[in-house]
């Protein structure tokens, strides 16, 4: 009998929670595009377009404090749950801001970012500031919000210099 109440036990606390059942408290460990627009929402900026990504939910973002426009990809999904986040940022390449040892320096010394050269599918060239989240052990709701922030932080810093 004990092992039934300890079974039970263990689905209740180790159950991945639903977007209606998840709460700022809550570690979550995969996304889809309603917890997606709810991060947003929750950091104060607006989404200005909803649409998927080779499949996978994303979200177009304008931080309305900094002009930033940037966005937020579910990836390593699976049907409509994603395991991971990325947050990206793009700008035109010019000689000034495209200089590949300059690129380098900023992708070490702002290292919470990546932050390179990309070549687009029309073969122009873009800077791509970047961050990755992986969500497979979980990450607190709180802790998601604070990684967009960061985020837009530091690639709203960097656009200023591009």
């Amino acid at each position: 009998m004990k092992w039934i109440f300890s079974l039970a036990a263990f689905a209740f606390f180790f159950t991945p929670l639903t977007n209606a059942q998840t709460n700022n408290d809550d570690l979550i460990t995969s996304v889809d595009a309603a917890l997606l627009q709810r991060l947003i929402a929750s950091v104060g900026d607006d989404i200005t377009q909803t649409t998927e990504i080779n499949g996978a939910p994303a979200v177009i973002v304008k931080d309305p404090d900094t002009g930033l426009i940037y966005q937020v990809a579910g990836t390593a999904c699976n049907g409509d749950r994603c395991s991971g986040i990325e947050m990206s940022a793009r700008w035109g390449a010019t000689a000034a801001n495209s200089d590949l040892e300059m690129l380098n320096r900023l992708s070490l010394t702002k290292a919470a970012v990546k932050v390179a050269l990309q070549t687009n599918s029309d073969g122009s060239e873009s800077v791509l500031v970047s961050r990755y989240l992986v969500l497979d052990f979980g990450q607190m709701y709180q802790n998601l919000e604070l990684n967009v922030s960061i985020f837009v932080a530091i690639a709203s810093g960097l656009g200023e210099s591009f």
